[in-house]
C-alpha cells in the first residue's frame, strides 16, 4: 500500500537487512569455538515474541500496540 518511489526504497532496504544477516552469521560460524545453531534459535525466538507481544511504547521493532 505504498507509492511506488517508497516501496522501491523499502525493497532495497530488505536485501541490505538479507545481506547483512547473512555476513554477520558467517562471522559467529567463522570465530564461535562451538556450534551456534542454538544461539540462533534463541534470538530469533525472542525476537519473535517481542514483536508479536504488546508493546506500550511505538518502537521499530516494538510489538503490536497496546
Amino acid at each position: 500500500h505504498l507509492d511506488p518511489e517508497l516501496a522501491k526504497f523499502y525493497r532495497t532496504l530488505v536485501k541490505s537487512e538479507g545481506r547483512h544477516y547473512e555476513d554477520y552469521l558467517m562471522l559467529a560460524r567463522h570465530l564461535a569455538p562451538a556450534p551456534i545453531e542454538s544461539r540462533i534459535a534463541f534470538f530469533a525466538d525472542r525476537e519473535a515474541e517481542l514483536v508479536q507481544s504488546p508493546d506500550q511504547a511505538f518502537r521499530f521493532h516494538s510489538g503490536v500496540p497496546a
